[in-house]
């Protein structure tokens, strides 16, 4: 009878480490699980349209050149300011339907946009959002543009 005893504590001890190890398994599972999503999540926010996409929501609205960073010339917004004095202006208007008017001095082009890049007559040019500016990259050189609640002395079709 106490060879009998001996062995229902082994079967409990047993029966517990089964347990532990049961929980160990779910645990490690979930952890896992969660790996997962977050690498999926990610992987989503770095993918071109993917952060894009949250953040360019509403970016629809018109915009004035705020700033020009070229390979050799940069232009301030000082100095942007003085250009709009003179009569040079440059202006991005973006609407809801994903259309949208791009003027530099006076060079005035029709546009379409998805939440990376603008097609500017053939012609795709990334941009990015950064809080109330779209920064345009081509050819080296980088056209920042800030909202505005209203560009002067631009025709809307």
């Amino acid at each position: 009878m106490e060879e009998n005893n001996k062995e229902i504590p082994n079967k409990e001890v047993s029966s517990e480490k089964n347990t532990n190890k049961n929980k160990k398994i779910i645990v490690a599972t979930v952890i896992i699980a969660a790996i997962i999503l977050i690498v999926v999540a990610v992987s989503f926010c770095v993918s071109n349209n993917g952060l894009n996409a949250l953040i360019n929501k509403n970016i629809e609205g018109y915009y004035e050149i705020y700033e020009i960073n070229a390979n050799d010339t940069n232009y301030s917004n000082e100095e942007i300011q003085s250009l709009k004095k003179l009569g040079l202006k440059g202006s991005l208007e973006l609407k809801e339907d994903k259309t949208g008017i791009l003027d530099m001095f006076g060079q005035r082009k029709e546009l379409t946009y998805d939440n990376s890049k603008m097609t500017v007559n053939g012609e795709l040019i990334p941009y990015k959002v950064e809080g109330d500016k779209i920064i345009l990259k081509q050819e080296g050189e980088e056209q920042i543009f800030k909202k505005t609640d209203k560009i002067e002395n631009t025709e809307s079709k």
